[in-house]
């Protein structure tokens, strides 16, 4: 019988760098595992393996569960592994489309609630419903409302004892299944490193992962340009990370046309510390990412962990009847803002990571579970 574990995280995928969960329970799972705790973490759908695979993993005991493999396969593994650890929390980091091809999970709930018998269930809502946007397409509304009864299912079922979510539409959409879901922020998945001073007299600014359409470069490259003359500094335009197909086909354009003459630069290593390292050098970061979105953005908050001003460039994105209660953070631009009037107005916000302070509320979980 193995060592009995305080917490468990369920994610779809593990596979370091290509899963944003999966980093983000890394990041917590090994904060836990140095203050003492017992982690587990169950990939329940990895498409990086071909076959069960276990290992420790920053301190984590992890079993990823391939997704080649069948729904029997994977539930029969699953029980082995689980009964062998004995768990106290089952924390479900949710992201439907991980775990079913078309985001129905209303059949998991029910099972996962058999797996953790007498455990303490955590549901962490990353992801929810299609269709929930005001700018859905009729389609998507479509299969929303078939994902909705799935959740409502899923909710019933599963029966959570705690239902947390990073971002505000989120709890307010979740209201609508009876949940009165908690706010978690989430904490950045790239690690403050050490960074060498400064020493380029450009202005630097840059992306850090996936561009999301639609938005509009030229409305941005003539913001920088005005920013660059009001500070007589000459721009330099970066990127970090997969940007995606539609980011991609972007800079190898922007290569070629060299917008207002820029150079252009592109970390080639994809490392925790290289994109640190990256982040601080940078004098302005650049997101694609929705207003209404951005407290589910990692890039974003990584950004902000390392002490970057944030130019927002999209706000297309909404949902019916909600209104966010607070402001996200002085540090962003958001789009149509005056960028030079803003930079005057703003400080940068300090270098410091908010995986303390998450990593505090799994350890309340676990702790209230063990009374």
């Amino acid at each position: 019988m193995a060592d009995q574990l305080d917490i468990v995280f369920l994610t779809a995928g593990a596979e370091p760098g290509k899963d944003g969960v999966g980093d983000y329970v890394r990041q917590v799972g090994g904060a836990l595992a140095a203050r003492g705790y017992a982690v587990g973490w169950l990939a329940w759908r990895d498409s990086g393996v071909s076959e069960p695979k276990g290992r420790i993993d920053h301190g984590i005991v992890q079993l990823r569960l391939s997704a080649a493999s069948t729904e029997l396969a994977r539930r029969e593994r699953a029980v082995e592994w689980w009964q062998s650890h004995r768990p106290t929390v089952l924390s479900w980091q949710l992201t439907p489309y991980g775990f079913h091809p078309r985001g129905w999970v209303g059949g998991l709930g029910n099972w996962f609630r058999h797996l953790a018998g007498p455990a303490k269930v955590q549901l962490m809502a990353h992801e929810i419903w299609l269709g929930a946007k005001r700018e859905s397409t009729p389609r998507e509304r479509i299969a929303g409302q078939g994902q909705w009864h799935s959740w409502r299912r899923m909710i019933r079922t599963l029966r959570p004892d705690w239902v947390h979510t990073q971002a505000s539409p989120y709890q307010y959409l979740l209201k609508s299944l009876g949940v009165q879901a908690e706010l978690l922020p989430l904490c950045g998945n790239i690690p403050l490193y050490p960074s060498p001073p400064r020493d380029d007299p450009h202005f630097r600014v840059g992306f850090f992962g996936s561009l999301y359409e639609p938005w509009d470069e030229k409305a941005l490259f003539a913001d920088l340009q005005r920013l660059s003359s009001h500070l007589n500094r000459p721009v330099k335009l970066m990127a970090a990370g997969r940007l995606g197909a539609a980011g991609e086909a972007r800079w190898q354009r922007w290569q070629q046309e060299r917008p207002h003459g820029w150079p252009l630069e592109r970390c080639a290593r994809h490392d925790p510390a290289s994109i640190s390292r990256y982040l601080q050098q940078l004098d302005l970061g650049l997101t694609t990412n929705p207003v209404a979105l951005l407290e589910k953005s990692g890039s974003f908050i990584a950004m902000q962990e390392h002490g970057l001003r944030v130019r927002v460039l999209r706000d297309d994105v909404s949902f019916p009847r909600w209104r966010p209660a607070r402001e996200l953070s002085p540090h962003l631009c958001r789009p149509g803002e005056d960028i030079v009037r803003w930079w005057d107005a703003s400080e940068p916000p300090p270098r410091v990571s908010r995986l303390p302070q998450a990593a505090d509320a799994y350890q309340r979980l676990i702790e209230e579970a063990r009374r």
